[in-house]
């Protein structure tokens, strides 16, 4: 089974964006020829009830490799604002915990990396899960910075974030993580979208849809996800974390 929720919000009450969707279209196209199953969430029905509904609906039934047989797949694709809040439970090394703004976020709602953390633990061993997330501050995000260049402009709802330093990585062993977190900067950085082939898309959705269409492992495609990223934002690095080296050098399917 291979089946993918995908989320795109441009229309925000406040501070709107141009290329969410336009991201959303183009996951549900590249993962469609894959040979996935998807549930696509844009603008007004990506509030935070729907967007959990679906990642339940993501892991339910989800089953491992049995035998010669594969696992299942699954995919988790995020187009729209990210923000930082205070850490309330004392997990986060840098107190702050990475959240997901769903389009009711200006009415409270938002998704932080422990409402996904508790969801991505109920997956049995064996069970493909890749997360493309493609806001601000969205590295480690399932554990008000300038963007000038080239006319981009950031996909950050600011938050109480302090200026301090924070996470330098790029290819990340994370111990016990079940899932590969593909996330569009760093956990200190802003992730940009503009005009790119045409249209107003997110810089990294764009070359990451495009790489996994042409295939390979995935430490290959973070590499070149990142070098045609930080070609056109140096100001954004694109990351990877996964649970073993082996993670790394298989295929992204």
């Amino acid at each position: 089974m291979k089946k993918a929720l995908i989320v795109g919000i441009n229309n925000y009450p406040q501070s709107p964006l141009r290329g969410c969707v336009n991201d959303a279209n183009d996951w549900n196209s590249t993962l469609r020829d894959k040979g996935f199953t998807n549930l696509v969430l844009l603008d007004s029905m990506a509030t935070k009830s729907n967007i959990l509904s679906g990642l339940n609906w993501l892991v339910s039934g989800a089953m491992p490799r049995s035998g010669a047989a594969l696992g299942d797949s699954l995919v988790f694709c995020y187009s729209g604002h990210g923000s930082k809040f205070s850490d309330e439970n004392g997990d986060e090394t840098d107190l702050y915990d990475e959240i997901l703004c769903p389009i009711d976020f200006f009415s409270g709602q938002y998704i932080s990396d422990d409402d996904l953390r508790s969801i991505f633990l109920t997956l049995p061993i064996g069970v493909s899960l890749d997360v493309f997330l493609d806001s601000c501050y969205s590295g480690t995000a399932t554990r008000s910075d300038n963007l000038k260049p080239n006319k981009f402009t950031s996909r950050c709802i600011p938050g109480p974030i302090t200026n301090g330093a924070l996470s330098q990585r790029i290819v990340t062993l994370v111990p016990n993580l079940n899932h590969c977190l593909w996330a569009g900067c760093k956990d200190n950085q802003t992730s940009a979208e503009g005009v790119v082939g045409g249209v107003y898309r997110g810089l990294f959705t764009y070359y990451a849809a495009r790489k996994i269409r042409a295939g390979g492992i995935r430490s290959d495609l973070i590499s070149s996800i990142q070098s045609s990223v930080t070609s056109k934002n140096p100001s954004q690095t694109p990351q990877l974390e996964c649970t073993q080296t082996e993670s790394l050098h298989q295929p992204f399917l």
